[in-house]
């Protein structure tokens, strides 16, 4: 009783506090130009600007 009673509360008050929202995704196709060869680039650039900011020396 207690439990069920302090649950609701809770629930009431993050309901006022903070009231849920929804939200709608749009999901857009794929660009033409955007291929498995620049994804795989772009990878490798990522792991690379890693490795530099990590070391901090110019070779990387």
């Amino acid at each position: 009783e207690l439990i069920h009673w302090y649950n609701s509360e809770l629930s009431s008050a993050l309901d006022r506090l903070a009231p849920l929202k929804t939200r709608t995704i749009v999901h857009c196709p794929d660009s033409k130009w955007y291929t498995d060869d620049i994804r795989a680039a772009k990878q490798v650039r990522r792991k690379m600007e890693m490795k530099w900011k990590n070391s901090g020396l110019h070779v990387h």
